[in-house]
């Protein structure tokens, strides 16, 4: 029987993400016991202090036969104070284990939703595991026939860890979050990656015609699961479909190498979502679309959010009056 898609969880706890949050400037450290375990990466705001950011997690063990106790959240919140922490900033994997984690908090500390989402409260998997026609079938209409297009105009995919192209990713990512309002990372953040990344779990995907690139994705593997982290396209020659073929060929490059899963990333199909991302800007609704062509008929992965336990509340007061200031400000 096949597990449930955990491919996020085990790439931002892992220690080669641990490795790589070193090497852009963060320190991290690790938390927990057999029940509660969990990668954190330390944050640290102006005149306010430092937090923990635990992506993803914490890792939690909840069955029917057991599941932490109190006394690990007590000593799990110790241990991030002891760090120099006044707030512990979590992502729990679905309602339980949030409720869990709600009901096991020391009388002291207090739970309240982060002022915005880290990663996605909503992303799109894919189940990859079937044939490749039923995969081709289950898409819709408009998305077979782009990928045929691209492929009539002369569109070829490659797979490369190629320092140009690496260069022209992060061009192509840089046009795409202006045109999408969407923030992205530096030049080195991306770089570092393909030094603790090897090419067995980190690829670029180019589209090429002729001498053009027309897209690049890049792709991560973790375990049996391909997530699409992060993507740009040319506005010249948008005509081909470049994109479509793109991740078509990822899909099949993936189902290869022997992954179950290919995540898509975040989406907004549920009004919450909508909501929250409507608030934060971005042409979410035409990257739904996009993704979802791919996969109509499956439902999105919904998680909590994003949570801050509050240990210091004059701290974390401070912390909301430098929100508000620094967005006064803008």
């Amino acid at each position: 029987m096949k597990e449930t898609y955990k491919g996020e969880q085990q790439l931002l706890q892992s220690f080669e993400w641990e490795q790589f949050q070193n090497k852009v400037g963060n320190d991290t450290f690790r938390f927990g016991d057999k029940h509660i375990l969990g990668l954190c990466i330390e944050q640290e705001i102006p005149l306010v202090g430092k937090y923990a950011y635990c992506p993803r997690g914490p890792r939690v063990q909840v069955s029917s036969k057991e599941t932490f106790q109190k006394e690990e959240m007590h000593n799990l919140l110790k241990e991030v104070q002891g760090r120099g922490c006044f707030w512990l900033r979590i992502e729990p994997e679905n309602k339980k284990i949030f409720k869990e984690i709600q009901e096991k908090l020391p009388q002291e500390a207090s739970l309240v939703p982060a002022p915005k989402n880290i990663q996605p409260q909503e992303i799109l998997v894919m189940d990859i595991s079937q044939p490749e026609e039923q995969l081709l079938s289950s898409m819709k209409t408009k998305t077979r026939y782009n990928i045929r297009l691209a492929q009539k105009k002369g569109v070829h995919i490659v797979a490369t860890r190629e320092e140009k192209y690496q260069k022209i990713f992060f061009e192509l990512i840089q046009a795409t979050a202006k045109r999408a309002n969407i923030k992205t990372h530096s030049f080195e953040y991306y770089r570092k990656m393909f030094t603790v990344f090897d090419e067995k779990k980190l690829q670029l995907y180019v589209a090429l015609r002729e001498d053009a690139v027309l897209a690049i994705n890049m792709i991560m593997i973790q375990k049996d699961c391909a997530i699409y982290l992060h993507g740009g396209s040319s506005d010249e020659q948008r005509n081909c479909m470049a994109p479509f073929l793109l991740h078509w060929q990822a899909i099949q490059d993936m189902k290869k190498r022997g992954c179950m899963w290919y995540d898509f990333g975040g989406v907004s199909l549920s009004r919450e979502e909508k909501d929250t991302q409507n608030k934060e800007g971005g042409d979410w609704e035409g990257i739904t679309r996009f993704k979802t062509s791919f996969c109509p008929k499956t439902e999105s992965i919904q998680f909590p959010g994003t949570y801050d336990i509050i240990l210091n509340s004059k701290r974390y007061f401070l912390y909301k009056i430098a929100r508000k200031l620094r967005h006064i400000g803008k």
